[in-house]
């Protein structure tokens, strides 16, 4: 029996999706807590509410936080800059202020990374099911999936995606 992970689907949407899915394989998911247990063979909680402390560091989570908020505050800067449509030569952008203002949506994104990392370490999943994959909520753990390999399928109807900049999509 085969473990899907449902990222970012919700029960109250999906729930004739999720319980086809759950007559036969095993499911966990992001938005999974409130679904009925007696959905299929299994759910498997995600959120585990322990202390991450350890990982956080195993992972050297502020030293990669702050590169990351660097480089896409510094991305974002050059976008701005480059765009035609922009605020022209003359508006100064800071990029130390907009990695700032990014910091906390980058910790939250590596944190989502490290918590499905740790979640597939304990129940290997098959494949991973996104909601919309270019959510804030599903991206990170659908780059996760795809970092170590596990299949991916985003399962996006009627998601509006308006921004085309390479630096935004990556």
């Amino acid at each position: 029996m085969e473990t899907i992970f449902l990222n970012g689907l919700m029960p109250d949407r999906h729930g004739h999706f999720i319980r086809r899915l759950a007559a036969r394989h095993v499911l966990a998911g992001s938005r999974l807590p409130d679904f009925p247990d007696g959905a299929g063979p299994g759910l498997l909680e995600f959120e585990t509410g322990e202390d991450l402390g350890p990982e956080i560091v195993a992972a050297d989570i502020p030293r990669r936080l702050e590169e990351e908020a660097a480089c896409l505050a510094a991305c974002l800067t050059e976008d701005v800059r480059n765009n035609p449509r922009g605020p022209g030569p003359d508006w100064h952008l800071d990029p130390g202020q907009i990695q700032e203002t990014l910091q906390g949506k980058v910790a939250q994104m590596l944190l989502a990374k490290l918590k499905f990392r740790i979640f597939q370490r304990r129940h290997p999943v098959d494949l991973v099911i996104s909601g919309s994959d270019y959510s804030f909520h599903s991206r990170p753990i659908a780059l996760a999936a795809r970092d170590t390999g596990i299949p991916t399928l985003n399962r996006k109807h009627g998601f509006p995606f308006t921004r085309t900049t390479p630096g935004f999509v990556k």
